[in-house]
């Protein structure tokens, strides 16, 4: 593959990686809002049901963006490796290594995350949802 199809192509990818990366850190920052308060969509919950909104939304999502991140890493990696002009392969080697620590920033992240969460609602007694037993 020539050096500018490489470089273009390494370009885009970094570029719409990343913006679907920040719009699903964006939703996931919204579920975790909605885990830490108990109020989801205007509602209150129970814990056992911030539990599960912790577990099917903010899990997923922070699971898409790492998957996402390797995806298009490992695909920049391969093509670095058909580049003729050994720049261009740096610099899609420079963005796959990009995208690479961008997706391990965002498992610990989410890790250390989820683990502040589940002591949030652990250590909530407050909730009137779960009271009514």
């Amino acid at each position: 593959m020539s050096g500018f199809n490489v470089i273009a192509l390494a370009i885009a990818a970094f570029i719409a990686t990343t913006t679907v990366a920040l719009w699903v850190q964006g939703k996931a920052g919204i579920a975790a809002r909605e885990v830490h308060t108990g109020v989801v969509h205007g509602l209150p919950v129970s814990n056992r049901t911030r539990r599960l909104w912790l577990y099917q939304m903010f899990a997923s999502y922070q699971m898409s963006n790492f998957v996402l991140n390797l995806t298009v890493g490992f695909a920049l990696y391969s093509v670095a490796q058909t580049a003729t002009s050994p720049g261009a392969a740096n610099v899609a080697l420079l963005f796959a290594f990009f995208l690479f620590l961008s997706a391990f920033w965002v498992a610990g992240f989410s890790v250390v995350t989820m683990l502040g969460l589940l002591k949030s609602i652990r250590l909530d007694h407050r909730s009137s949802a779960d009271r009514r037993t």
